[in-house]
This record gives C-alpha cells, sequence and structure tokens, in this order.
C-alpha cells in the first residue's frame, strides 16, 4: 500500500475514536517518534505483516468491529478466574 494510501486511512482511524485517552496514547507515541525521526514515516518501518495487522485494526474501527476498555477488561478478568 502506498504512503498517501496509509496515511489516508490512518487519519480515517483517528478521526473514529472518541476515546480521549486512547487518542492521547496515540498522540504521545506519534510526537515521541515524530520527534526523534524527522525524516522518517513510521509506517515505512513496519513489515508487511505489521502494516496488514493495522490495516486490519484500520478496517476493524471502520466497520465497528470494536470493543470498549471496560468490556476488554471484563473478559480479561473472565480468563483469568478460569
Amino acid at each position: 500500500m502506498e504512503k498517501d494510501k496509509i496515511k489516508s486511512e490512518f487519519h480515517k482511524l483517528i478521526d473514529s475514536i472518541d476515546d480521549e485517552k486512547l487518542l492521547s496514547n496515540f498522540y504521545d507515541v506519534i510526537s515521541a517518534y515524530g520527534n526523534q525521526n524527522n525524516d522518517m514515516d513510521i509506517i515505512d518501518e513496519l513489515t508487511e505483516k505489521q502494516k496488514a495487522r493495522l490495516m486490519n485494526s484500520v478496517e476493524q474501527v471502520r466497520e465497528n468491529d470494536t470493543i470498549n476498555n471496560e468490556q476488554m477488561n471484563e473478559q480479561i478478568r473472565k480468563w483469568l478466574t478460569k
């Protein structure tokens, strides 16, 4: 996938997130990376498998096939008590 398409999909993913804490975390990671590597695109450093997984995540968000943090914590709690 070309860089412009990846950037577009990433913007759509970010625009679809309403969780302020998650957005803040994304911002912190991306801005920290950007401050260290001004000439590099983080996507360029991903393996093809990582890029595919990222795009799968983008598609899941688009299709509203996600769960919130509370739901995930509940699933983990149930799993840990089995």
